[in-house]
């Protein structure tokens, strides 16, 4: 509990820290205001949340007749106000939700507030009245919600319309575990391809790693049978086990976690992953009944012997990821030849790893060698829809001459991530290139309509290029008039 409580503020005070601007955010983190060391608002407010009814119960439930109790209740509590005090910086939503309906358990723990409540209200009226009263709240409350950030909200929406189109294929033992990420942006492409979408859709969609909701991912992936065995198990814990004070925080937490879940992804980042499991393990030590533990050693040395195995093969992956990180290192500074050697060393430990994959085919195809870059890259379309893994594809087999598995490539990113502007830029060079004037024109015009979501230098050069190769469109109201048209009104 103390090393829980000392790591909540510790990372609450270097999130405030960031907010007043004592410490400087790096440049590469964007427009947000509070990240802690996770690099994101997101995770970093999921990862905190659950900590808020961690501290509130631990200091209004705990017995301080015991050694250290007080001084720990004592942090408890100064835990609880910076937790309080950074977690509305962080925008995240799931877990404002987590938090604020947790620790009303907490508190209710304490006062006993919904039936001394009940006592004082006898009149039929009354109650029904303060009913539609909290409903009216509730439903306000979910409106401003989901206007406070209605974008992520329609992204999520859709997030989650396609992941029930996957379940609906393959609902008893799903897709595969790990697998939710290829398979999604499969569809998500396939979704964008036919059709037609809404403007709206196209701006909000992109390349998407989670479903932010876990359940749907565990299903999606392991089927109703996986999701199953997990809410067994938390369930388990929720009941059988004694409802002590501690073991009741305990409770209260992993449900904070369990309620982020349903919008974000708290089981797929690993410190919040490590704080669930410990949670887990706490509850399940106080069992109501003995009788499960019958066998305790016997499973201990079975639970020994897997860890050890385990243990010895995620080193071997460490120190691979370690090569790996300076591989990427020396291909960031254009030390190709060094860079592909110790790729190709990582070959058989990391053959399974899209992104390793990505970056191996990315070298090689810097080094224009492009042959040998298409099969790697192919090979890691097999664990992951990474819009680059076809761009780069696209781009090897434009250098390669073959401009019709070019566009393949390029047309499938840009159905995945149907606002960004370089996938259409790259197919506005293809089309250039092949003197296909019809697909030019169209793509040109598609491109120059387009709102710019994030302002960038980047984004106005391939603006101002397209603009620059339309000089073969002639249509009226076309390409050609509307850039001449602009080009006048300049002064």
């Amino acid at each position: 509990m103390f090393g829980l409580l000392m790591v909540a503020s510790g990372q609450a005070i270097y999130g405030l820290m960031q907010f007043y601007h004592i410490i400087p955010l790096p440049p590469t983190i964007g427009l947000f205001k509070v990240t802690g060391n996770f690099g994101n608002p997101s995770p970093y407010a999921s990862f905190l949340g659950p900590l808020v009814p961690l501290s509130l119960g631990i200091y209004l439930l705990t017995d301080t007749s015991a050694p250290l109790r007080d001084e720990i209740k004592n942090i408890s509590f100064i835990t609880f106000l910076l937790l309080v005090l950074i977690l509305p910086a962080t925008h995240s939503r799931a877990s404002w939700i987590a938090a604020g309906i947790t620790s009303l358990l907490i508190l209710n723990r304490k006062w006993n507030v919904i039936f001394r409540l009940k006592d004082m209200i006898h009149s039929r009226f009354y109650r029904i009245s303060l009913i539609v009263l909290l409903l009216l709240i509730f439903s306000a409350g979910a409106v401003s919600l989901y206007h406070f950030k209605k974008d992520s909200a329609l992204g999520r929406l859709i997030q989650w319309k396609i992941s029930t189109q996957l379940i609906a294929e393959k609902p008893v033992f799903g897709h595969g575990y790990n697998q939710f990420e290829r398979i999604y942006n499969d569809r998500q492409a396939e979704y964008f391809s036919t059709g037609k979408r809404s403007e709206q859709e196209k701006r909000i969609a992109s390349y998407t790693i989670h479903a932010h909701n876990d359940y749907l991912e565990l299903w999606t992936e392991t089927g109703f049978i996986g999701l199953l065995l997990f809410l067994a198990i938390v369930s388990f814990a929720l009941i059988k086990t004694k409802n002590t004070n501690l073991n009741y925080t305990m409770k209260v937490a992993l449900l904070a976690f369990l309620i982020e879940a349903l919008f974000t992804f708290p089981f797929h980042i690993l410190p919040q992953l490590i704080v669930f499991t410990s949670m887990l393990a706490f509850i399940g030590s106080n069992l109501k009944s003995e009788r499960i533990m019958s066998y305790p050693k016997v499973l201990s040395v079975a639970g020994l012997l897997f860890v050890s195995i385990c243990a010895g093969r995620q080193a071997n992956n460490y120190n691979a990821h370690k090569i790996w990180h300076q591989a990427n290192m020396l291909s960031s500074g254009q030390v190709y030849e060094a860079a592909d050697k110790l790729y190709e060393s990582l070959y058989p430990v990391l053959k399974s790893n899209g992104a390793y994959l990505l970056n191996y085919g990315g070298t090689l195809t810097l080094k224009k060698q492009y042959n040998k870059a298409i099969p790697i890259l192919q090979n890691a379309l097999l664990f992951s829809n990474d819009p680059n893994i076809h761009l780069s594809l696209g781009n090897c087999y434009l250098e390669s001459g073959d401009y019709r598995q070019a566009e393949k490539y390029y047309q499938k990113a840009e159905a995945i991530e149907p606002y960004k502007f370089y996938p259409k830029y790259l197919l506005v060079k293809l089309y250039a290139k092949t003197a296909d004037e019809e697909k030019l024109c169209r793509k040109c015009k598609e491109i120059l309509a387009m709102n710019i979501k994030v302002h960038s230098t980047a984004v106005d050069q391939i603006k101002k290029d397209v603009m620059t190769l339309t000089g073969g469109c002639r249509e009226p109201g076309g390409v050609n008039e509307s850039v001449n048209k602009k080009r006048k009104e300049k002064p």
